[in-house]
């Protein structure tokens, strides 16, 4: 059964790269890595190789200097938006194609009726062990989610820790906060 796979090229942390997309197969990414020093990127969910003439031939690419198709790699980025210090947001380059996960916060109460921010994502779309890095983390089984003093350096902390595999929404903290 012949696989559906996709190439795009991209830029990637300054860098010019052909990004590889398929559904997910062992043996495809051992090839992949082995055949093309594949590189795995958390930001674009997927593998990245160099973006040469070679490389371009073999995923049946227009050459980079193809007029043609110049301005389709070279186009901005979309601009997508992560909520940063003090709740307002800034923008940063995600490429058009990617939607990063997505991470609530809003404010829970404890046990102890501490008001603290709480944590909310699905499952595997945010790896679990950056979240475990940021001091005064707490794990509640009541509001079952990850949770932080709510304080603007906590807030800070989380925002720095996932600015770059997620997207954070805060309107229920926001709102909160505004109370």
């Amino acid at each position: 059964m012949k696989k559906n796979i996709t190439y795009k090229p991209v830029v990637h942390n300054g860098e010019k790269r052909i990004l590889v997309l398929f559904d997910y197969d062992n043996d495809l990414v051992q090839k992949l890595k082995i055949k093309t020093n594949a590189k795995w990127s958390k930001t674009m969910r997927g593998w990245h190789i160099a973006d040469t003439a070679a490389y371009r031939a073999k995923c049946k690419l227009p050459l980079e200097n193809d007029p043609v198709i110049k301005d389709k790699i070279d186009k901005p980025e979309k601009k997508s938006t992560i909520v940063k210090k003090g709740l307002a947001a800034s923008s940063i380059n995600i490429p058009a194609n990617i939607t990063l996960p997505l991470v609530t916060v809003r404010p829970i109460q404890t046990k102890k009726n501490e008001v603290r921010i709480g944590i909310f994502f699905n499952n595997n779309s945010v790896p679990e062990n950056i979240i475990k890095q940021i001091k005064h983390i707490k794990w509640s089984e009541i509001n079952v989610c990850w949770h932080l003093p709510c304080t603007e350096k906590s807030y800070d902390e989380l925002c720095n820790a996932v600015k770059d595999i997620a997207t954070i929404q805060n309107k229920a903290l926001a709102l909160y906060l505004k109370k």
